[in-house]
């Protein structure tokens, strides 16, 4: 895994454990700096995150019947 990649994890982890997601913006703008390919990337992974747990949170269709 490159630096930048590491980096990014770190950044990333950092800011879902510690981090309010309404403050986020604000944090990778302080921790990315001027590399905006770092915060491109975690941009993605809280982005990524964010789908997932939105995904996980909707409650599953229990009426549905598979064809047999």
């Amino acid at each position: 895994m490159s630096h930048e990649s590491v980096q990014a994890r770190a950044i990333f982890i950092d800011a879902v454990e510690n981090i309010p997601p309404e403050r986020w913006r604000e944090y990778l703008e302080e921790a990315c700096g001027a590399d905006k390919e770092l915060r491109h990337k975690v941009q993605r992974l809280l982005d990524a995150h964010g789908a997932i747990g939105s995904f996980m949170a909707t409650k599953a269709n229990t009426n549905y019947c598979a064809p047999c």
